[in-house]
C-alpha cells in the first residue's frame, strides 16, 4: 500500500492516469495485477484484471513452454551438374589367334622282319605239328612179358637188373604160372580196349586222322621218337592198289610157302611184270572198285573228299 508520501507524489506528477502507468510499467506481472486492482475504479478495474489476467495466462503459457531457436535453414546443397556421358567403349572382340595343329608323331615304321633261315622255318612247322598231336590214354601190361617187365620193375632195381630178372623169371615159369599170367593178360587186354574206345569216343575221326598226319610228318623229319600210330576202327581203309590186289592173290595160293620173304618178293615182282593187259585188268577192276568204296566212306566219316580241304 503506497503511504501518504507516495499518493502525494502521484498527485504531483501528473494525474492520476499517468501515475499508473509509471508505476505498472516498473512492477512485474503480477504486482501490476494487484496494483491496478487497488487504483483503479470497480468497472474500470474489472475490466482491467480480466485483461491482465489474459496476459497472464498468455505469459504463463510463453513461460511454460521455452521457445526454441528456429534452427538455421539449412542450405539446400548445390545441384551437381549432370554427369556427362561417356561414351562405353566398344570391346574389340578377341581374334582368335589360329590354332596350330599338333604334329602328329611319326608313325614308325615297322622294322622289316628278318627272313627266316630253314632251319627256323622247319622249327616253326614242327611246333605246329606238334600242337596237332594226341596222346592216348596210359594202358595197363596187357601180355605175360608185360606183366612180368612191370613187377621187376617194381621192385627199384636198376634197368638192366631188373631186365635180366625179369627174363630169367620168364624163362623159369612153370606152366601152371604161365596159364595164370596169361589169363590175367587177357583181362587187362579186354579192359584196356574199353579204355581205348572211351578216349576215342571223345575225339571226332577229323581229330585222330591229323594226329596221325603230324605224327607221320615229324617221324619222317625225324623230330620225334617212332610212335605207334593211333589206331581208329571209324576210319575207312585206304584202297588198294593193282601190284597190291596182285600180291596178296598170290601169296593166298600157297605157293610161296616156305619161301624167304627176299626170294619171294623178287619172284612176285617179276611175276607181275610179265602179266597181260587182259591179266591186269581183272585186278584194275577190283582196284577201281576199292576207291570208289573208300571215296564213300571217307565222305561219311569226315564230311568231305579225299584230297578236299575244309
Amino acid at each position: 500500500m503506497l503511504s501518504i508520501i507516495g499518493r502525494a507524489a502521484i498527485r504531483r506528477s501528473g494525474g492520476y492516469g499517468s501515475t499508473i502507468k509509471f508505476v505498472s510499467h516498473n512492477l512485474t506481472n503480477v504486482s501490476r495485477t494487484s496494483f491496478l486492482k487497488q487504483f483503479a475504479p470497480p468497472s474500470a478495474r474489472t475490466f482491467a484484471t480480466a485483461k491482465v489476467a489474459l496476459k497472464v495466462k498468455a505469459t504463463k503459457g510463453a513461460t511454460a513452454k521455452p521457445k526454441t531457436k528456429a534452427a538455421p535453414a539449412k542450405k539446400a546443397p548445390a545441384k551437381k551438374a549432370p554427369a556427362k556421358k561417356v561414351a562405353k567403349k566398344v570391346a574389340k572382340k578377341p581374334v582368335k589367334k589360329p590354332v596350330k595343329k599338333k604334329a602328329k608323331p611319326a608313325v614308325k615304321k615297322p622294322k622289316a622282319k628278318k627272313a627266316l633261315t630253314p632251319e627256323q622255318k622247319k622249327k616253326i612247322e614242327n611246333k605246329k605239328l606238334k600242337t596237332l598231336l594226341l596222346s592216348p590214354p596210359t594202358l595197363k601190361p596187357d601180355t605175360v612179358w608185360k606183366i612180368i617187365i612191370s613187377e621187376a620193375a617194381g621192385k627199384g632195381k636198376g634197368v638192366e637188373n631188373f631186365s635180366k630178372e625179369a627174363s630169367a623169371r620168364y624163362k623159369s615159369l612153370s606152366a601152371a604160372e604161365l596159364e595164370a599170367y596169361q589169363k590175367q593178360a587177357n583181362e587187362t587186354k579186354l579192359e584196356n580196349q574199353k579204355i581205348h574206345a572211351r578216349w576215342l569216343e571223345s575225339l571226332t575221326p577229323e581229330q585222330v586222322r591229323l594226329s596221325n598226319q603230324a605224327r607221320r610228318n615229324l617221324q619222317a623229319k625225324k623230330a620225334i621218337k617212332s610212335h605207334l600210330l593211333i589206331t581208329d576202327s571209324r576210319a575207312p581203309k585206304r584202297p588198294q592198289s593193282v601190284y597190291a590186289l596182285f600180291t596178296k592173290q598170290r601169296w593166298a595160293s600157297g605157293d610161296f610157302k616156305g619161301v624167304p620173304i627176299i626170294e619171294a618178293t623178287k619172284q612176285l615182282s617179276s611175276e607181275y611184270r610179265a602179266l597181260s593187259e587182259a591179266e591186269k585188268k581183272t585186278f584194275l577192276d577190283q582196284s577201281e572198285a576199292d576207291r570208289r568204296r573208300y571215296k564213300e566212306e571217307y565222305l561219311t566219316v569226315y564230311g568231305r573228299e579225299p584230297g578236299a580241304k575244309k
